[in-house]
């Protein structure tokens, strides 16, 4: 499940659906709103070519708001932006064909950024 790509296990990994006509999709919604400035990807097998993030508005339960677009990720990819405040971050993957797999996300907010 999507708790795998938050784990801080790198011996297990979200999977999207590889046979699904979908676009696959991670979402995590946090506990609280915190401040995000930074997020860290770490995908297997470098299948990505498209995506978007998200941030979850703070207060909604359903409004996102994209606020990134990359190519690849990679291993250990670092994303490095404006302060967003948040409720939840989103990963929109452009459907590749095949099914994708993230080891690891983290967002942080790292002060003087």
């Amino acid at each position: 499940g999507a708790d795998k790509a938050a784990d801080g296990n790198t011996a297990t990994r979200w999977n999207s659906m590889g046979t699904s006509d979908q676009a696959p999709a991670l979402t995590v919604k946090f506990k609280d709103t915190y401040n995000v400035n930074q997020v860290i990807l770490d995908e297997f097998a470098n299948r990505i070519r498209s995506y978007q993030l998200e941030y979850l508005k703070p207060g909604t339960t359903d409004e996102w708001v994209e606020f990134y677009t990359g190519t690849t990720i990679g291993r250990n990819s670092v994303i490095n932006f404006d302060k967003i405040i948040a409720d939840g971050i989103r990963i929109n993957i452009d459907y590749p064909g095949i099914g994708v797999s993230l080891y690891e996300s983290q967002a942080k907010y790292i002060p003087g950024e």
